[in-house]
């Protein structure tokens, strides 16, 4: 990336939609600059977002909040947040109400994504490029994301170019550097160093807004426990006590945690992360995926489990 940066004065433009890929895209680029010298940030980066002005309230919210803190963050390293929105006579409701558009519905007409999204951005690079000659666009694409985009992205690679023209657009080149990156390193970068971005804002928040999607990237957690070394303070490993109930009558057991911890430790663990979970399908779904084993060995060589360190 920093070589492709310093390769020539042409202007760069990411597309920001506040996703993970997007977000890691930005914060790669704000680390590549950070680490450059003063004399060497030579070029404007624009960091552009689209509001169509129907999106989710939370989603938008977040959108703007990030480009601003983007744009106030970055004004030393000469990046430069956009957000673009439709003219007024193309919007989602002057199209449905004034103009009669059916609403959209797969896989019918699709015609919101084209009048919303792609014109004005498109308005936005040519208007950049009249300024500047020429443009290179920035995309978070990844091959990992499907079988549909990776062949997308190989159908337009050239073999040994890192950019590529514009297949719409005159004197525009795209410049892919996420293609490769695979599903399972994309939330391990950015919720690492306490998931803070470059810009100051958290990405456990945007962690949270991805749960409860079918994501195809998510993973089980596999975790090892030692009884001998779980903290437990006051008098809590004789007075906490775990119930349950067989369901018949006087079926009613407990257990205190001491015993709890040598019958069975990996219960201990399990129990409190349960309780820290939505209480719900979602929170079900996610605790299906948490194995605990009370030492090394468990069932799961197979999977090839990676470990994770954690700081505290």
């Amino acid at each position: 990336m920093e070589l492709v940066y310093k390769h020539d004065n042409r202007p760069w433009m990411i597309g920001f939609s506040g996703g993970k890929d997007s977000t890691l895209l930005c914060c790669l680029v704000f680390e590549m600059l950070m680490q450059l010298e003063p004399n060497e940030i030579n070029k404007k980066v624009y960091i552009v977002s689209s509001d169509t002005m129907v999106e989710n309230p939370i989603v938008r919210d977040y959108m703007h909040d990030m480009s601003k803190r983007i744009g106030d963050t970055g004004v030393k390293y000469k990046i430069e947040t956009r957000i673009i929105k439709p003219e007024v006579e193309k919007t989602f409701w002057s199209c449905v109400i004034g103009l009669g558009y059916p609403t959209p519905e797969a896989p019918g007409f699709r015609w919101c994504t084209d009048k919303l999204k792609i014109r004005p951005i498109n308005r936005f690079v040519t208007e950049t490029i009249d300024n500047a000659g020429e443009i290179v666009m920035l995309l978070g694409v990844r091959k990992a994301e499907s079988s549909y985009r990776a062949r997308g992205i190989k159908s337009r690679e050239i073999e040994g170019k890192l950019l590529i023209p514009h297949t719409d657009i005159k004197n525009a080149y795209v410049y892919n550097p996420l293609t490769e990156i695979p599903n399972e390193r994309i939330w391990n970068y950015l919720l690492s160093g306490d998931a803070v971005t470059p810009w100051g804002s958290s990405n456990k928040y945007l962690f949270s807004l991805y749960q409860g999607e079918n994501l195809s990237e998510e993973q089980s957690t596999l975790g090892e426990i030692d009884e001998k070394k779980v903290a437990v303070t006051g008098k809590k490993l004789d007075q906490k006590v775990y119930t349950h109930h067989s369901g018949y009558v006087g079926g009613l057991k407990t257990i205190t945690l001491k015993k709890q911890l040598e019958k069975k430790p990996e219960e201990v663990l399990k129990h409190a992360v349960k309780g820290m979970l939505p209480k719900n399908a979602l929170g079900r779904k996610m605790f299906s995926k948490l194995h605990v084993y009370a030492g090394p060995e468990h069932a799961h060589a197979a999977q090839k489990p990676e470990v994770l360190e954690l700081k505290f």
